[in-house]
């Protein structure tokens, strides 16, 4: 499970790293399939996100 996280992670910040050189380079964002990926993975990060701090709160019970 932490690999799952740690994987989406590296590739949530890849894509950031991305649009941020896209940024410097042309001075705007290029709407293209790297939207897309950042999208998926921002979705995929706040439920595995939410998952673990349900996990967390049925522990404290």
């Amino acid at each position: 499970m932490k690999h799952l996280v740690y994987t989406i992670t590296f590739l949530f910040l890849i894509t950031i790293g991305w649009q941020t050189y896209e940024l410097i380079l042309y001075g705007k964002l290029m709407p293209n399939q790297h939207d897309t990926w950042l999208t998926i993975f921002l979705s995929l990060f706040c439920a595995e996100a939410r998952m673990l701090f349900e996990r967390h709160e049925n522990r404290k019970r």
